[in-house]
């Protein structure tokens, strides 16, 4: 390993996988139709993942947001879930809704 020992290092990185997420990205029609201007679907949540152990949220949900970063496509969120933070916010919405929700949730390490 990185410390030059042989021992197993255990990544703390999140991954939508972790979350217990299925994500997609959305069509530019669909931005169009929600009015808004970025954000990634979510089409499943697993019930024994980390989405489903610390919030409420729901199937088609929509991440606008990881923290202050803006959520374009999947892979934006990919790539702050590997941030190694102990907390982070989900800013999104439900289609439909007029309403903006935060989860703040735990990296269970």
């Amino acid at each position: 390993n990185i410390v030059g020992k042989t021992d197993l290092v255990k990544s703390t990185a999140l991954s939508t996988q972790k979350l217990g997420l299925q994500v997609r990205n959305l069509e530019t029609n669909e931005l169009r139709y929600y009015r808004i201007k970025n954000g990634v679907l979510i089409t499943n949540i697993k019930p024994n993942g980390i989405i489903a152990a610390q919030t409420r949220m729901k199937k088609n949900f929509v991440i606008l947001k990881i923290n202050d970063n803006d959520i374009n496509q999947v892979e934006d969120l990919d790539k702050y879930l590997a941030e190694d933070t102990d907390e982070f916010q989900i800013t999104g919405m439900y289609p439909g809704y007029a309403n903006y929700y935060i989860y703040t949730i735990q990296n269970n390490k």
